[in-house]
């Protein structure tokens, strides 16, 4: 998949696939509209890279930046448009679903014998990670306690969660200890609710993320709230007829610190070879009603 935006007048293509930066001319961005398949491979391989890089990152190769852990590979939910297969990423029904705190313990003290400056970030994940909250919690204290006795900086702690699961004890237990905690949620109450769905009841997930949230706040939230927001073509509909966004003000309104937006994957495009080209650009851009609507997964900030 490839996306173009502009940055002082200047157009960039990026492609997801390779990772790459390519700039491109006006006009070029211009043929992306209306061109054929032919034209599209014929720009494709005109493109140039960048000598200089945008960004150089160093890096501290005896530093682990970020360890993911994947407590569970099951999910409360079932959202339709999930990577992941409701969490399960394809698994049997007899697999294990949950890790060990043994296994917890094991792969933290393999990382620090390969990265002896430690670990940067520790990332919770899933599946959802909550079904999991007293490995979870247990781990947290571990690293902490095995930093502290090998004279290493105690990682960061992150979450990823879909926020059904976060009771009052996890709130305090994020506020003692996480820097991040990060909620899906797409938007309005109606607009959520008909993609992210418990599994076997009807209640709404919008309802229960939002009281969750407020109670956050309720008990003076001390880490860094991100709100998740995967945006469909419902989303989009509906904006291209009301002229506006009733998702992106119902996010804005929750005391949160950043909203990320991003666009639904679909199946289709990650399998198809044509979608792999230009064309997938061009759709992409009539879907969002336009040229600068075609953007990366980027925070919408709150502050």
């Amino acid at each position: 998949m490839k996306h173009i935006f502009k940055d002082r007048d200047i157009w960039y293509l990026i492609d997801m696939r390779t990772m790459k930066l390519f700039t491109i001319g006006k006009e070029e961005a211009k043929q992306l509209e209306e061109a054929d398949e032919p034209t599209l491979r014929h720009i494709e391989r005109s493109l140039q890279q960048p000598t200089d890089p945008i960004t150089r990152v160093e890096t501290d190769k005896e530093k682990c930046e970020r360890l993911i852990l994947n407590l569970a590979d099951v999910c409360n939910l079932g959202c339709k448009y999930c990577y992941a297969g409701e969490g399960s990423y394809g698994q049997e029904e007899t697999a294990q679903k949950r890790m060990s705190f043994d296994t917890v313990k094991s792969v933290f003290q393999r990382t620090v014998k390969l990265y002896p400056k430690g670990v940067g970030t520790v990332q919770f994940f899933g599946g959802e990670p909550l079904l999991n909250k007293e490995v979870l919690r247990q781990g947290v204290l571990y690293m902490n306690e095995y930093c502290e006795n090998h004279g290493i900086k105690p990682p960061l702690y992150t979450c990823v969660t879909n926020g059904t699961l976060i009771d009052d004890a996890d709130i305090d237990f994020f506020n003692t200890y996480f820097a991040s905690v990060t909620i899906s949620l797409d938007g309005e109450k109606e607009m959520n609710d008909l993609r992210r769905v418990f599994k076997g009841s009807d209640h709404s997930v919008y309802d229960r993320v939002v009281d969750t949230i407020h109670r956050m706040e309720a008990r003076g939230r001390q880490f860094y709230l991100a709100l998740e927001a995967t945006i469909s073509d419902g989303h989009i509909e509906r904006f291209l007829q009301e002229k506006h966004s009733a998702s992106f003000d119902a996010l804005h309104n929750l005391p949160c610190d950043v909203i990320h937006i991003s666009p639904e994957i679909y199946p289709e495009s990650v399998h198809s070879p044509v979608e792999t080209g230009f064309s997938a650009c061009r759709k992409c851009r009539m879907r969002y009603g336009g040229a600068d609507k075609c953007v990366l997964p980027m925070p919408y900030p709150k502050k």
